[in-house]
């Protein structure tokens, strides 16, 4: 997002759909970050959001990885 300062990414993992679930699992000013202390081969989904000057933006759409 144009003019991001922070990103925020949170983590489920359960499923997307245990709204309960979410947790923010970093604050960056970077638009790259490693997620660690995952079980091995297990599902989890990812979802992000700028902030800005302007405020806070959307989430993004829901991603899915598997840690190794």
């Amino acid at each position: 997002m144009h003019g991001a300062r922070v990103y925020q990414v949170f983590m489920n993992p359960l499923s997307p759909f245990h709204e309960e679930a979410w947790q923010m699992v970093d604050a960056c000013s970077r638009r790259r970050t490693e997620v660690t202390g995952l079980a091995s081969h297990s599902d989890y989904w990812f979802l992000v959001r700028a902030m800005g000057a302007a405020g806070v933006g959307p989430m993004s759409n829901v991603a899915m990885g598997k840690a190794r």
